[in-house]
């Protein structure tokens, strides 16, 4: 509007002074700036016209879909996308959709002008054309792992109660978790530890299941199983590596072994809980200290046909049998050239007793005490004496550095003696590790994608060419369940335990 007055008032003045509108001086540096009413077609759009088109292009659709029927006024309905769908979609003789794939018809050319062939339409073909289909069938035999994801730092171990339905694990992020078993669902948590957790041991009786933990902040803890309950505590010296139930005592009787701290040397203590008033608390029965223990165990565990043994693990690859009742040495064995990452010793015979070494990469089956008669019914008489004489049985060279073994819990004498072994087999042992965390970082983790699996492992039916006993162990045929390929998922880092179901 004050441009429209500006304008107004210049044409006034000329008018007045007699001179036309566009006469000299019109459009000089010096003239006055001259505005103009933009136009209602300037104000929409771009001023190019656009807006006319796009509506023109809105008039033409909406008159097609009005021709086709499509809705009032030439807008699409739900049903008409149905519509459209079904006039797409056609089912075949086998029952399952076949998209009809529709080409516009050609349009004819000018008149005098000359269509290039390539340019040409082709016809439409009159085989219908099927939709794409994917191979999935190598997918469909994938098995997905059932990973348990509750720890935010390293596991350190896990193990299974007797009826093999509820698994615990240890983490280094002080927590002890128990899961369903096999859906994997987080049943309760313990929660008490000031350290890292580095062991549990689960024994079940007439009042339930007792859980026994032990960690870095050099304490075992007694829980209640089911209700997380702590019952009590004990206190050793210092870091606490392992502990573990004595399953053939009348008592709550259980090993420990632990570092030393200031003046207190590394031991491995025995102890057992009493029930008082229903308090519990706790005694130590034996206590064997450096320097009758030739160093700091990293791993303690009950042995012998009746649990009569202890055996510790030391550095340089040493094994050392102790009498759980008296606490004096009866054997030595030295089961690897370098050190021993791990004993493992089945639950339903004690004679057996499975190593693995990291530097010579080897799993080695042992027989503690071979009876003169190999029945289920010979004596501990038979035992040469009650002291452990090792021997060994069976072993097996692997391709990677091992930190962990597990042994099938129902494995007798009997069937690790015995000669002729079944054509299909089973897995008897797993042996896992890998490159050791530093190495991954530095160097890669190599070729071996395989490498951070289990090994499982059955009794050979014959003698292997790197064994030095007669009887062996072989590789687990890499199929089924123990097939990588038909596995989805799978560990990233070295394996330090292993366990099996009862």
């Amino acid at each position: 509007a004050r441009s429209q007055e500006l304008k107004n008032a210049k044409s006034s003045e000329e008018l007045e002074e007699g001179g036309p509108p566009g006469g000299a001086g019109a459009g000089r540096g010096n003239a006055e700036p001259t505005f103009e009413e933009p136009s209602a077609k300037s104000r929409k759009g771009n001023g190019r016209g656009e807006d006319a088109d796009a509506e023109k292009s809105a008039e033409k659709t909406a008159a097609r879909h009005k021709a086709q029927g499509y809705g009032a006024a030439g807008k699409l309905t739900d049903q008409d996308f149905d519509d459209i769908i079904g006039r797409m979609t056609k089912l075949g003789p086998d029952g399952k959709p076949v998209v009809q794939v529709s080409r516009p018809a050609p349009q004819p050319a000018p008149e005098g002008a000359e269509q290039s062939p390539s340019l040409r339409p082709s016809p439409a073909p009159d085989v219908e054309r099927k939709p794409l289909q994917l191979t999935t069938a190598s997918k469909s035999q994938q098995k997905h792992d059932v990973v348990l994801q509750g720890h935010s730092r390293p596991v350190t171990y896990l193990t299974f109660d007797d009826s093999g339905k509820v698994l615990y694990t240890c983490g280094k992020d002080k927590l002890v978790i128990a899961w369903s078993v096999p859906d994997g669902e987080c049943l309760r948590k313990y929660e008490g530890h000031r350290g890292a957790v580095w062991a549990c041991s689960v024994l079940n009786n007439d009042d339930g299941s007792l859980l026994l933990t032990c960690g870095a902040d050099n304490y075992v803890l007694l829980w209640q199983a089911e209700s997380a309950e702590i019952l009590c505590q004990v206190e050793l010296p210092g870091v606490v590596r392992c502990v573990e139930w004595c399953s053939h005592s009348l008592s709550l009787r259980f090993a420990c072994c632990c570092n030393g701290f200031k003046a207190k040397p590394a031991a491995i203590e025995v102890c057992e809980f009493i029930n008082i008033q229903g308090a519990m608390t706790s005694r130590c029965c034996a206590s064997i200290a450096v320097p009758k223990l030739p160093s700091a165990a990293t791993q303690v565990a009950w042995a012998g046909p009746y649990r009569e043994w202890l055996c510790s693990v030391h550095e340089a690859g040493l094994v050392v049998f102790w009498d759980a009742v008296t606490g004096s040495e009866v054997a030595r064995l030295p089961a690897h050239e370098d050190a021993v990452s791990k004993i493992a010793i089945p639950h339903s015979d004690g004679r057996l007793l499975a190593s693995c070494g990291r530097q010579d990469m080897e799993v080695r089956l042992w027989c503690l005490a071979r009876p003169e008669s190999d029945d289920e019914e010979s004596d501990f008489d038979d035992m040469g004496g009650g002291k452990p004489t090792p021997e060994l049985m069976r072993n097996f060279t692997c391709d990677r550095p091992l930190n962990c073994v597990a042994i099938r819990p129902s494995l007798t004498f009997q069937q690790a003696a015995a000669e002729e072994q079944d054509a299909e087999g089973s897995c008897m042992l797993l042996a896992g590790g890998g490159q050791d965390a530093r190495d991954v970082a530095l160097v890669g983790a190599g070729t071996d994608v395989d490498q951070f699996e289990p090994i499982p492992l059955r009794f050979a039916r014959t003698s292997t060419a790197d064994s030095v006993v007669p009887l062996g162990l072989e590789h687990y045929p890499a199929e089924g369940a123990w097939d990588p390929k038909s596995r989805k998922g799978g560990h990233f880092g070295p394996l330090h335990a292993l366990a099996f179901s009862p």
